[in-house]
């Protein structure tokens, strides 16, 4: 039974990646205030409520001429694109040629259409493509993104700048996430502290702080955009940061979390800048020491407007 909301029907938004982990909950959110929605993933997607406002297509981005049907078909008013290839458990495939195909050459499949007819766009990044920064990072830091996941994603970005600036200044966005959890999948917050979950778990110092992003908190901020069409570059994370002693506290307290390895931060430091010297900034591996050592932290003075 359809249950009874009032339906802003001169809005139909466009949400890629409509299956995946993000997705779900942002479709989901949209129908819950009474948007009508229109998602495409490579997999089939089933809503519990507002069905009747809810049409899922199973396309793959790659198919150009398909995706071009559905704006041809459909009155869009607004583009959400989700759809990326991130660090996937299981994913067969991690090469940098899968991850450009899928999140630079199907990002263009989706930009350009949209760009022509004028849709607004979100576009979901992220905040590996600042890559190793000095300092508070802030829209206007140069990107210098370490790793596939990070590179194809400044270049999305770089797509999508030029795309909506050759087709007249078409408005678009820029969502730069911390690393989205809920509460069912903590994947990116359980490799700040964990070793090997759930048993093994470690902490730099008295621990380390990291920004981070709940899924409603990012779903809060889509719904604010499609509200208010807010430009620009905005970098999305919760003010409070997540701080990795108080989360093997209540690991151990639940059962997980049985042995912790403890390392000073000091030799910390020391490590990270002995393997720098000996494998460059630009080694995926320093990237990743350097997020225990030196988590980025972005610009507190422009926060989204809900966060």
């Amino acid at each position: 039974m359809r249950q009874e909301k009032a339906v802003k029907k001169d809005k139909t938004i466009l949400v890629t990646g409509a299956a995946g982990m993000i997705g779900s909950y942002v479709v989901q959110g949209l129908l819950d205030k009474g948007y009508s929605v229109i998602g495409l993933d490579r997999k089939e997607q089933q809503m519990e409520a507002n069905q009747d406002f809810y049409e899922h297509l199973v396309i793959d981005l790659s198919d150009i001429s398909a995706v071009e049907a559905v704006f041809k078909s459909h009155i869009i008013t607004h583009v959400i694109h989700l759809a990326a290839l991130a660090h996937t458990a299981g994913e067969v495939d991690l090469s940098w040629e899968k991850y450009y195909q899928v999140n630079v050459v199907n990002s263009r499949s989706v930009f350009k259409p949209a760009a022509e007819r004028n849709i607004p766009i979100l576009f979901s990044s992220t905040a590996d493509v600042y890559g190793i920064v000095d300092g508070v990072a802030t829209a206007e830091t140069v990107l210098h993104p370490v790793g596939s996941y990070g590179k194809s994603k400044a270049a999305a970005e770089r797509e999508l700048k030029k795309i909506c600036q050759e087709a007249s200044d078409s408005p678009y966005t820029i969502f730069r996430f911390a690393p989205v959890y809920t509460q069912a999948v903590k994947r990116d917050i359980h490799k700040r502290y964990y070793l090997k979950y759930p048993n093994l778990a470690y902490i730099v110092g008295r621990g380390t702080e990291y920004e981070v992003l709940d899924v409603r908190s990012a779903v809060e901020a889509v719904l604010t955009w499609v509200e208010k069409q807010q430009t620009g570059i905005w970098n999305i994370r919760h003010d409070k940061l997540l701080n990795t002693a108080e989360c093997i506290e209540t690991e151990r307290a639940e059962g997980r979390a049985k042995t912790v390895l403890r390392l000073p931060r000091w030799l910390a430091q020391i490590g990270f800048h002995l393997v720098r010297l000996l494998l460059g900034k630009d080694n995926p591996k320093v990237y990743l020491l350097n997020k225990v050592v030196n988590p980025i932290r972005t610009d507190r003075t422009k926060l989204y407007s809900i966060l």
